[in-house]
């Protein structure tokens, strides 16, 4: 393990821990650093830095991408999601002690929220929209790393 990849476990069923639920015949790999995702996507750098219409094709996966490795750094916190008989997905379920329900978006305003409500409405745990720009309608990573840093220094 060179730990270049990271790995997102599916969860069946929301509940503490996470690790009792996981699908490990399920997952998603996000890597270490997105400059490394750039380079095997074959993307210049100045396509990412300008943003250009290539770019916006790939946005979504250099932010979940990017959230991912944030969400890993503090503490090397396991990751998983959640997903439904391809139905519905939310992008990352994360426990500090609680469980976390995380969608992921590049920008605030788009985002549809319909795998995020239909999670909320069947398991109890925090829900929130994560998202880099535009008008807020949920929670920078930044933000939600203070809440979960200070959840941990509580305990």
């Amino acid at each position: 393990n060179a730990g270049l990849v990271l790995v997102s476990n599916c969860i069946s069923t929301p509940q503490l821990p996470p690790s009792g639920y996981r699908e490990d015949d399920k997952f998603k790999l996000y890597l270490l650093d997105v400059g490394l995702l750039g380079a095997m996507l074959k993307l210049s750098m100045k396509t990412i830095v300008q943003k250009n219409s290539l770019f916006s094709h790939y946005n979504g996966a250099f932010t979940e991408n990017y959230i991912a490795q944030q969400l890993y750094s503090e503490g090397g916190r396991e990751l998983y999601y959640w997903a439904k008989h391809g139905v519905a997905e939310v992008d990352f379920i994360i426990s500090s002690p609680k469980l976390y329900a995380l969608e992921v978006k590049y920008k605030f305003k788009e985002h549809d929220t319909a795998s995020l409500k239909l999670f909320a409405a069947q398991y109890p745990c925090k829900s929130m929209i994560i998202g880099l720009q535009g008008e807020k309608s949920g929670k920078y990573i930044w933000e939600l790393s203070k809440e979960l840093e200070l959840k941990s220094s509580i305990l």
